[in-house]
């Protein structure tokens, strides 16, 4: 496309459009302005999770330079002592968090989460754990981060340096890093506010107090080739290796079970054991999530040393169901064999059976879950998860065709194509569209499997009945596996 800028009006209007798709949001009570790329947000929203989302589809935007959310939450009125129960049931039966030593405080239905965590991804964590309880409006998350063991500063900048240069949606050659006394300044260049995210995340690496990213600006330029860092796929295998397990090290759902890392031509290999299905899929995502990786084999185990028993996961899982905000109302029967997981019932929308299998799988001792939910509506929109949720399994990414509008393939074609324009994590130079009766066909080479599925979201997106998935993978074997799910 020849676009290489907007308008702020253009910018907002591409906003309230995937809120409009996304079926966890409720877009006709929120309203989308923007000023010189920054976006705000007004509005109510019945849960807190749904205002969060609000900022992170924002965020995905190309063009948005940052996003204030001013939209209000108006849960359900529950009595602040039940909030900090349910608060303090979450917290201790979260895999993680229940390691840690939080103290909860709830005034009007703002939970204050206190103590002590070991990093900045185990504080991300409980905020996140904390959010999804029902009742919850808001979250002063005031958890302090363990002192840090004290390194060199230029080992520190080396080491965040290698962390931006191995995360596949960080351009990190835009970005300038400096370190003293254990202060991170990150200064120069990204893409979108979301990659800002991400950079500022993978900065936290140990030894570092406080990361500083008000100089660290987002360009409004829509359309920069120059400035695009094209990650060189054409690691050795040792290399590989070590991305993945620094990946893991940041991330505390995995780094506690040390699992076996082996790489053969692009293809990561995962041995072990871990206590749930999130964990297990967790690694998986941080791996794909890699520079260099084409192909994760995900052969690790779900073994939790409690062996909890089917009644009492049964029991655990409908507790969890009934404290999450986003699925407390619905009636969903849960059934367990030998840590093999069902779920029947019936929910809204396709965001909301989605969400019922992630719970599901963050309980110890799940192995897997066969989610037999049936969805209510059949006409509800899409919705997908590539918001950089540092914990959200791949596997619970879900796509589905646009309900009916009726259109020419060349229309079609069109709206895919200005999907991929605001997408922050397609470059449509890489991608080819070509659609017949409705299925859209992809092909060309993009720099990883990740963009690879991003690009068929975007497509299923904007309305493709179906998808052929031809993307190449630059460096790789040549992954041309078509899908062409309803």
């Amino acid at each position: 496309m020849a676009r290489t800028d907007a308008t702020d009006q253009e910018i907002a209007d591409a906003v309230e459009s995937k809120l409009i798709w996304d079926s966890s949001i409720f877009a006709n009570d929120i309203d989308v302005s923007s000023d010189a790329g920054i976006v705000t947000l007004t509005g109510t929203a019945a849960i807190l999770g749904e205002k969060n989302r609000a900022t992170r589809i924002a965020k995905s935007r190309r063009g948005v330079r940052a996003v204030v959310n001013q939209i209000e939450v108006t849960p359900k009125s529950i009595p602040d002592p039940e909030v900090k129960a349910f608060a303090d049931a979450a917290l201790s039966a979260d895999p993680v968090t229940k390691a840690f030593d939080i103290t909860t405080g709830v005034s009007d239905g703002t939970l204050s989460l206190f103590g002590e965590v070991p990093g900045f991804f185990a504080k991300k964590l409980a905020g996140e754990v904390a959010a999804s309880v029902i009742g919850v409006c808001a979250v002063n998350n005031d958890l302090r981060i363990a002192k840090q063991e004290e390194r060199p500063d230029d080992i520190v900048a080396t080491q965040i340096r290698k962390t931006l240069d191995d995360d596949i949606w960080v351009d990190s050659a835009g970005i300038d890093v400096t370190v003293n006394e254990g202060v991170v300044a990150l200064t120069g260049t990204v893409g979108s506010a979301e990659e800002k995210d991400r950079a500022v995340a993978r900065a936290w690496v140990s030894g570092v107090n406080e990361v500083n990213s008000t100089e660290l600006v987002v360009e409004p330029s829509l359309k920069n080739e120059e400035r695009r860092n094209r990650k060189n796929p054409s690691l050795s295998d040792e290399a590989i290796a070590e991305a993945v397990r620094d990946a893991f090290l940041y991330d505390p759902r995995v780094v506690s079970f040390q699992p076996e890392i082996s790489v053969a031509g692009n293809v990561v290999t995962l041995r072990g054991e871990v206590s749930s299905l999130r964990a297990k899929e967790a690694a998986e995502r941080d791996a794909r999530n890699t520079v260099g990786v084409n192909r994760v084999l995900n052969l690790l185990k779900v073994r939790d040393p409690d062996v909890p028993t089917d009644e009492e996961l049964e029991y655990d899982i409908k507790d969890a169901l009934a404290r999450d905000a986003s699925i407390s109302s619905y009636e969903i029967d849960v059934a367990a064999n030998n840590g093999r997981i069902a779920l029947t019932g019936a929910v809204d929308s396709r965001f909301e059976r989605s969400q019922a299998r992630l719970i599901a799988s963050g309980i110890s001792g799940v192995k897997e879950v066969s989610n037999r939910l049936t969805v209510e509506d059949e006409n509800s929109r899409y919705f997908t998860y590539p918001y950089d949720d540092l914990f959200m399994p791949e596997n619970d990414r879900v796509s589905w065709s646009s309900p009916g509008q009726s259109r020419s393939d060349r229309e079609l074609r069109k709206e895919i194509e200005d999907e991929f324009f605001w997408s922050w994590q397609v470059d449509l130079d890489d991608v080819s569209v070509r659609v017949e009766n409705g299925v859209a066909t992809l092909t060309g080479q993009v720099k990883s499997r990740s963009e690879r599925a991003a690009a068929e979201d975007s497509a299923r997106q904007a309305g493709a009945f179906a998808v052929q998935n031809r993307l190449r993978i630059a460096g790789g074997t040549g992954d041309s596996t078509a899908s062409a799910e309803q």
